[in-house]
């Protein structure tokens, strides 16, 4: 699990509950109060629940990848996160005074409640508490000078020698408020760049967790498509999971999305090299515990060694007549060639307005499928059409109805 210390750790023990030492934790300040090192929400580690046996194989792992690894505490079945302070400790016991009460001693189900609250009746005792209601007044004030009711007018205050457009070249070249074209461009005067795209179908998992984990990536890669990337295998991608992963079933789901996530990955070439986590996404509300859909965003990108070679959804050819059709084809030859003037997924807000002659149009375009919509010009019609012809496109889509129905009609 990839979290702040406060947050992770106190899910991953959930709900045998555990003894932590915070300083055990590494930093790279040591004048760190406990709530600072607790209280972080920074990403970058890793909590794992390892047996004792398995502590050397795991150091010995981090060791060869160069990863500081600690063990911060163990599984004491108390139902409760304790944590607390050795140093602390042992200043008192230097100093004869008693040992400090723990820096944490909380009941993990009065945190998370996810168990108890789901198997108990409703409970109509519930205290509520009310915070009392807050006023704020604006106030308006007449400037000097004039009689109309206008907030006042604090003159600009400079330093000396320094004039408003010195102060505003200064302000444009921090990097927050500069233009973010660096992050697209890799150089001012050259071409290449990257390029980054998101998927996500999180209604599919109601259904099929493993269909959403394919289909988030094939979506990630539709809308990728439209930039010329150096090859698919140059893709990574990013994970971020979100599930009620401590209710019954829903981790179950999610460990049947990863399988299914690894194996597309697999097949695709693809790598994820990073991710974060949220597995706590349930709530007490009005007496009833509410969880979120599980869900799963897939974020890719890749280096991009023409930013010309791309296209937007926007539609470019005014009333011409333009059609729709249905990975390596697109990128290489219709974006280099430049045969096509607009792209989109097949989605709801890109198709609904499309009009396929001979062709059911709800079928196609609703299907709860990949595809994609292309704005090609007449002239270039044939030629576009030639080239997915050539990628055999349409026989890889088929390829799983022609199957289905040799089962159906029992041919050997």
């Amino acid at each position: 699990m990839i979290k702040g210390n406060c947050n992770v750790v106190k899910e991953i023990i959930y709900p045998e509950g555990a003894e932590s030492d915070i300083r055990s934790v590494v930093v790279g300040d040591n004048t760190l109060s406990v709530l600072e090192i607790w209280g972080a929400e920074y990403q970058e580690q890793d909590a794992l629940l390892i047996k004792p046996e398995n502590e050397q194989l795991l150091r010995a792992v981090c060791d060869r990848e160069r990863v500081s690894m600690a063990v911060i505490g163990s599984i004491s079945g108390s139902g409760k996160i304790t944590l607390v302070d050795s140093k602390a400790i042992a200043e008192a016991a230097a100093n004869r005074l008693p040992a400090p009460n723990p820096a944490v001693d909380l009941d993990l189900e009065k945190i998370l409640f996810i168990h108890n609250f789901a198997s108990r009746p409703p409970n109509n005792d519930l205290s509520i508490a009310i915070s009392p209601q807050t006023f704020f007044n604006l106030c308006w004030v007449t400037c000097r000078g004039k009689g109309l009711q206008q907030p006042l007018c604090e003159p600009l205050d400079l330093a000396a020698g320094v004039t408003v457009m010195d102060a505003l070249r200064r302000v444009l070249h921090l990097p927050s408020v500069s233009s973010k074209g660096f992050l697209a461009t890799k150089s001012y005067t050259g071409l290449t760049g990257g390029a980054c795209a998101i998927g996500e179908q999180p209604v599919k998992g109601l259904l099929n967790p493993k269909a959403m984990a394919r289909l988030a990536v094939g979506e990630a890669l539709t809308n990728l498509v439209w930039a010329k990337v150096s090859a698919l295998e140059d893709v990574k991608a990013s994970g971020n999971w979100m599930y009620a992963a401590k209710l019954g079933g829903e981790g179950a789901c999610m460990y049947d999305a990863a399988v299914a996530l690894r194996d597309a990955m697999i097949d695709l070439k693809l790598a994820i090299d990073g991710g974060k986590d949220s597995l706590s996404m349930a709530a007490q509300a009005g007496g009833k515990l509410v969880k979120a859909p599980g869900d799963l965003v897939i974020s890719v990108y890749a280096p991009c060694p023409d930013i010309t070679k791309t296209v937007t959804p926007d539609l470019k050819l005014g009333d011409k007549e333009n059609h729709p059709h249905s990975r390596e084809s697109l990128s290489k030859c219709l974006l280099d060639k430049k045969l096509i003037s607009a792209g989109h997924d097949v989605c709801l807000e890109a198709s609904e307005k499309v009009q396929l002659k001979g062709r059911p149009l709800f079928e196609v375009l609703f299907a709860e499928e990949l595809g994609l919509l292309l704005e090609v010009d007449q002239h270039k019609q044939e030629e576009v059409i030639a080239e997915l012809a050539a990628a055999e496109l349409r026989d890889v889509w088929e390829e799983t109805s022609f199957m289905l129905e040799r089962l159906q009609s029992n041919l050997e």
